[in-house]
């Protein structure tokens, strides 16, 4: 992730997802390279049944595996005072609505209680992946 000014560019790669969060609402800013994401933009009427699709975790592109075929998406977004950036593994975000994701950013004001409501919320809805999690608030 790279940031300047009010912008910020991210090179993305897998499925590790980035948020942002602004006064309004929680924009997810990164599509898994998955080959579950690659059905439901295949088939969108997919989406309310993804965890049940067979093989839904199989990643379509990774750091380390085949260096001549990297496929690095590029989003770029403007980042405002008190945005808030969330980067979670699919340990957190498979098990978390964006409702819950984005209630739970709202709903509490220092980041380490933020990040324990995620995982514990996580967890509470049978994540047994990894749980990871970054939060950054950008300020003037």
């Amino acid at each position: 992730i790279t940031a300047l000014n009010e912008f910020i560019t991210i090179y993305h790669i897998g499925d590790t997802r980035a948020y942002k969060l602004t006064p309004t609402k929680l924009i997810q800013l990164t599509e898994d390279q998955t080959k579950l994401q690659q059905t439901i933009n295949e088939l969108p009427f997919l989406t309310p049944v993804k965890r049940f699709l067979p093989n839904n975790n199989i990643l379509l592109n990774a750091v380390g595996v085949n260096k001549n075929l990297l496929n690095i998406d590029i989003f770029k977004t403007t980042i405002e005072p008190n945005d808030i950036l969330l980067l979670t593994s699919d340990g957190v975000h498979d098990y978390i609505s964006e409702n819950e994701i984005e209630n739970i950013l709202r709903k509490f004001k220092l980041p380490k209680t933020i990040v324990n409501k995620l995982i514990s919320k996580a967890i509470e809805n049978g994540s047994k992946d990894n749980l990871t999690i970054l939060y950054t608030i950008f300020k003037n």
